[in-house]
């Protein structure tokens, strides 16, 4: 008989099993030990892991591209429970043979149990690899990897394969080298949920008339003093401000306005309001709309946006290291700056000079549609990878 040592994890997940079972949430619990349910059909099986919302809306992206060239594919998607797998049901809602469950839990067993239930073909890990004892029980399965956006994994299970990686950038790509991993062509995904489509009416209905302007950041700055003068600068008089962002934070003496809130009357926003853009289907909206940007926390979805709508952003803080390592290089599309000082200036500048802020605006685009074709032929890749099956 064979003995497997304890997982130190085992009773603080039967305590989590505890807690759903009493709230009702039996499927979460019965997940997290692997007891899915494979959706009908006699296709082959895409299991796609996603850690976050933003990586379950890439894999759902890509099972969509998928079954456009292999529609006898099925696919389940593991997405974190409440609205972002309720967001994934949606977008796979008319492609028959897909699913989405909750996360199993980081423990071999589950993991294995899991994959004899569903018997998948190959996994997808979207963002992040699984855990360790997660990838244990793949390799013990026999499940083929593909890793999109990931970073190497720390250890590396005994007989776990990678049949592709598709690092984000060169950095990622350099760092799976070092980890004895040779990695396909660099190409962020993420690229594809970025829309294209959108006109740059937002603008006339939230501050109508043709002298005022729209800027975008997703921070504010951390000084009180410095977050005031910045407001009294780039939120008032014809110049409007709106904040992306889970919170915005207190802001003294100044009307903050929700463009949740905003859309049930849309009337015209007076000067001198602050504009939080609190929901993220605003973002195609805003970015079409404004006249420049200034992005802090490091997020791809935005960036890519902005890009994509041809909107001047700068980048610091977090972002800063995410254009290096998506490869966008600095002076032709996306400039860096050190501190808020840097971003007022630039600002300024693309205000006095419109001609070169028209220039910015190809060179943004041009990058898009470059890093576009990048992630097309990535996906040409994932199909490829189906076929074999």
């Amino acid at each position: 008989m064979r003995l497997h040592a304890p997982n130190p994890r085992t009773p603080a997940l039967w305590l989590r099993d505890l807690r759903d079972r009493l709230r009702g949430r039996r499927g979460v619990s019965l997940a997290r030990w692997g007891w899915y349910r494979p959706p009908g059909g006699p296709g082959p099986l895409l299991w796609v892991y996603a850690p976050d919302c933003a990586a379950a809306r890439v894999g759902a992206e890509i099972v969509r591209g998928i079954r456009s060239v292999r529609r006898d594919v099925r696919a389940v998607v593991t997405a974190a429970a409440g609205a972002c797998g309720e967001a994934v049901r949606e977008v796979l809602a008319g492609y028959p043979g897909t699913a989405v469950a909750p996360a199993i839990a980081d423990h071999q067993r589950a993991a294995r149990r899991a994959a004899a239930r569903l018997r998948p073909s190959g996994l997808l890990a979207v963002h992040r690899l699984p855990p360790f004892q997660f990838l244990k029980g793949l390799a013990a399965a026999g499940v083929p990897l593909v890793a999109v956006a990931c970073e190497p994994p720390r250890r590396r299970a005994q007989g776990l394969r990678f049949d592709h990686v598709l690092p984000v950038g060169e950095h990622q790509a350099r760092r799976w080298r070092q980890a004895g991993t040779e990695p396909d062509e660099a190409a962020d995904l993420e690229v594809l949920l970025a829309r294209t489509d959108v006109e740059p009416s937002f603008r006339a209905a939230l501050v109508p008339g043709g002298d005022r302007r729209l800027f975008w950041v997703d921070h504010l700055p951390e000084d009180q003093r410095q977050r005031r003068d910045f407001l009294e600068r780039w939120a008032d008089g014809d110049r409007t401000l709106v904040v992306s962002g889970p919170e915005i934070g207190g802001i003294a003496e100044r009307p903050v306005l929700r463009l949740s809130e905003w859309n049930s009357s849309r009337a015209p926003v007076p000067p001198g309001t602050l504009i939080w853009m609190d929901e993220e289907r605003w973002l195609p909206a805003v970015a079409a709309s404004a006249f420049a940007g200034a992005l802090w926390r490091g997020e791809r979805g935005p960036l890519w946006q902005a890009l994509a709508s041809g909107l001047p952003v700068l980048a610091g803080g977090e972002a800063r290291t995410l254009v290096g390592d998506l490869g966008i290089e600095p002076d032709e599309a996306v400039p860096t700056v050190p501190d808020w000082g840097a971003v007022e200036a630039q600002w300024q500048h693309w205000e006095d000079r419109v001609f070169e802020w028209r220039d910015r605006q190809a060179r943004l685009r041009q990058a898009f549609w470059g890093a576009r074709r990048r992630a097309v032929r990535s996906m040409a890749v994932l199909d490829a990878w189906v076929d074999g099956w």
